[in-house]
């Protein structure tokens, strides 16, 4: 099975970002907030705003819509992505509605996104990583190799890592195929491979469906080239 990260299609999006900031008033500081909620995977309760997103002058309408202020783990999908999305294997998730408007045109769109991320998805113990902490009292980040003997030992020193103000980098990685079950999935932001990954059976739906907005990046390279440009 091919596997491909799913990314924005920015040549054919108009501009990006396409929207303007979140519609106002609204606590962007709320623990439940667009913004505070990816933190602490608080996703059932998110705060969605209740006047309408808007989109420039220069933005198309795409299948998937770049806001700015949305940032990943969140996609922005239209009714034709969502019900893609639906027919696919996906592990827990959420479809939050939004109504999306430019020029008095309004559409429905949904804020999607993945409940959580699968660590275990990824091969540690050969993966290629580095562990980024910045040295008290300047802006200067020292920069190490680290290496992993398991789930348990990478969570342990990310965990040692935060107490220190840094962060664990991993830059290259296989996938533990043999463990994937959806078709649809979501990485842990440590990975710095893009966030969602689909596999084959997900991409081809999309592509046959001629969405837009949306290209697929084959993951781990090399694979054959999959990209939708429309």
């Amino acid at each position: 099975m091919n596997y491909y990260t799913l990314e924005f299609d920015a040549e054919n999006m108009g501009t990006v970002p396409q929207g303007k900031d979140i519609p106002q008033p609204y606590d962007s500081e709320h623990p439940y907030s667009i913004r505070k909620a990816k933190f602490s995977n608080n996703f059932d309760r998110l705060i969605i705003p209740s006047k309408n997103f808007e989109l420039l002058y220069r933005a198309k309408w795409t299948d998937i819509l770049m806001i700015n202020n949305v940032p990943d783990p969140y996609l922005i999908v239209s009714q034709n992505l969502k019900k893609i999305m639906e027919d696919v294997k996906m592990p827990d998730h959420y479809f939050f509605p939004i109504r999306v408007e430019k020029y008095k045109q309004i559409k429905e769109y949904f804020i999607f996104v993945l409940k959580d991320h699968f660590l275990q998805y990824i091969n540690l113990i050969s993966c290629s990583a580095e562990q980024a902490v910045r040295l008290t009292g300047t802006s200067i980040v020292e920069r190490t190799t680290i290496s992993f003997n398991s789930i348990e030992d990478f969570q342990q020193q990310k965990v040692k890592l935060e107490k220190q103000n840094g962060l664990i980098e991993i830059k290259k990685f296989d996938l533990n195929s043999e463990l994937i079950e959806f078709d649809i999935f979501r990485l842990p932001f440590e990975a710095r491979a893009g966030y969602y990954i689909v596999n084959e059976i997900f991409a081809k739906a999309v592509i046959s469906a001629k969405l837009t907005g949306i290209q697929f990046v084959p993951f781990p390279p090399p694979h054959r080239s999959l990209h939708h440009h429309v």
